[in-house]
């Protein structure tokens, strides 16, 4: 019989990408939808929400099972000139704006460094290529989520549908129950 009783260390190690700067490839691109913004616990402030996205590299590096490492980091979609987003967008591929599903299969080159929790590999920057060098051919499916995608987001990794399904802004329709007297039978 399982014990219902669970305790941190029970929960499976996961190995971490070390940190350092990796050659990688856009894999991942996945709309949030309306997320809530962190606020300290004691804030008396509203709640506030923005539209998220998160965007993914198969890195260049294995895990201890054989695959590629996934990075992923979460931007607020907003374009001023201090947001991560366009930050991210202008130092990897020079442009301040973009279609994100256009992103699928760019090579970059991706740093990354781990929290001070160590339970998480942050991205803390993303650049373009040095000239001759190019990224090895992505070799997972590259994935673009938009909001109500059944088949895109069965693929996704739990911990990304989990984030989806904390949004503010409904992702699947919904389809009423039947009732009774609909039935024929």
């Amino acid at each position: 019989m399982m014990s219902l009783n669970y305790k941190a260390e029970d929960r499976p190690e996961r190995k971490l990408i070390p940190n350092g700067t990796y050659i990688a490839r856009c894999n991942l691109v996945v709309d949030l939808g309306e997320q809530q913004l962190w606020q300290p616990p004691d804030s008396q402030e509203p709640i506030r929400y923005a539209p998220q996205v998160i965007i993914g590299w198969e890195v260049n590096e294995l895990d201890d099972n054989g695959k590629n490492y996934l990075v992923t980091e979460n931007y607020n979609v907003y374009t001023s000139e201090k947001a991560k987003l366009r930050i991210t967008l202008e130092s990897w591929l020079n442009v301040k704006e973009t279609n994100l599903e256009t992103l699928i299969n760019k090579p970059a080159q991706v740093t990354t460094k781990i929290n001070e929790k160590g339970n998480w590999s942050k991205v803390v920057a993303v650049t373009g290529l040095p000239k001759g060098v190019d990224a090895p051919e992505l070799t997972s499916e590259p994935l673009v989520y938009n909001l109500g995608d059944r088949d895109v987001y069965d693929k996704l990794p739990q911990f990304i549908r989990k984030k989806i399904d904390e949004s503010k802004t409904p992702h699947f329709e919904q389809v009423p129950l039947a009732q009774d007297e609909d039935i024929p039978f």
